[in-house]
């Protein structure tokens, strides 16, 4: 001052004009289709930045389900004093949902980050599943339907690709190969994508499907056992007699039954008359192609048996 007296003070300050670097790292860059990943993925956020404040990094997630785990940041040992040093953090896409990626960062100096970049992809790690529903016909035997059937299959899947399923039909009647059913055109809702199998005519059918998805996930094959398609009634013919003839001597009606998928316990015969009650009756059983001959014996030769 006027008087000759002096002071100093003395204050450290710094000088950043430089804006932070924004890099981000994948652990996977191969994916399916263009953005799909069938297994967990992790992002490394790397920030170069000589005075970094993690506080002040705007990590911009979206996500159709769960959201990702971000770790802690790793502060690097040059901060303060190096436009060069790099700090880093992790970022794990291990559920499966649809995500978007971006960040910003401010520095302590106010600089903000230029990143200009928004990645978009998506995790899928779960299979398709394949499952069968039907209707029409009434079962016997476990494998009989007296009509036709409709099969309904159902392919539970976020990421659903038609082109990827693949359904092989067999079809044959009596040993020999008969035209296929055809499946329908798909219809989708939500996760739940659904197609149709008409079995409308007489047969032995069954199938092997299987599909996959837009992340390269396979479902596991679904093998439909056999099963019939029957709406013929079986065949029956009497031989060795006339219908309304009156008959001496030898007196012995055969009894032809046919049909593809015949059941030789279910063939019954019974006799009744104007004066006989009805009764079942037994003759002697010969195998014949699809079905049996029955041959009775001849009627009792008195007049307690005539009628």
């Amino acid at each position: 001052d006027w008087a000759g007296n002096t002071a100093e003070t003395t204050k450290d300050l710094a000088v950043d004009i430089t804006k932070p670097k924004i890099e981000i790292i994948y652990d996977h860059n191969n994916p399916v289709n263009g953005k799909y990943y069938n297994q967990t993925r992790v992002a490394t956020v790397r920030v170069t930045e000589r005075n970094f404040d993690p506080s002040k990094v705007n990590l911009k997630i979206t996500s159709t389900g769960q959201k990702p785990s971000i770790s802690g940041w790793t502060i690097s040992s040059q901060a303060g004093r190096s436009d060069n040093a790099v700090n880093t953090c992790t970022v794990t896409f291990s559920a499966d949902a649809d995500y978007t990626l971006n960040a910003s960062v401010t520095d302590k100096a106010g600089n903000v980050s230029d990143y200009n970049r928004t990645d978009t992809f998506t995790i899928d790690r779960t299979r398709p599943k394949i499952s069968v529903s039907y209707s029409g016909g009434n079962v016997r035997n476990g494998k009989y339907f007296d009509q036709k059937r409709t099969a309904t299959i159902t392919v539970t899947e976020h990421n659903f690709d038609p082109s990827q399923f693949r359904i092989s039909i067999q079809a044959a009647l009596d040993g020999k190969d008969i035209d296929k059913p055809v499946l329908s055109s798909w219809t989708s809702r939500g996760d739940t994508h659904t197609a149709s199998i008409t079995f409308l005519h007489d047969g032995d059918y069954s199938f092997i499907a299987e599909t996959g998805d837009l992340a390269g996930n396979r479902s596991d094959k679904y093998a439909q056992s056999s099963f019939t398609i029957d709406t013929k009634a079986p065949e029956l013919s009497f031989f060795d007699i006339k219908d309304h003839s009156a008959n001496k001597d030898t007196v012995a009606p055969g009894i032809r039954s046919t049909d593809l998928n015949f059941d030789s316990s279910a063939v019954t015969l019974t006799l009744k008359g104007a004066k006989h009650k009805e009764k079942t009756v037994q003759g002697t059983v010969s195998e014949t192609a699809n079905g049996v001959s029955i041959k009775l014996p001849d009627f009792a030769h008195n007049k307690q048996t005539d009628d």
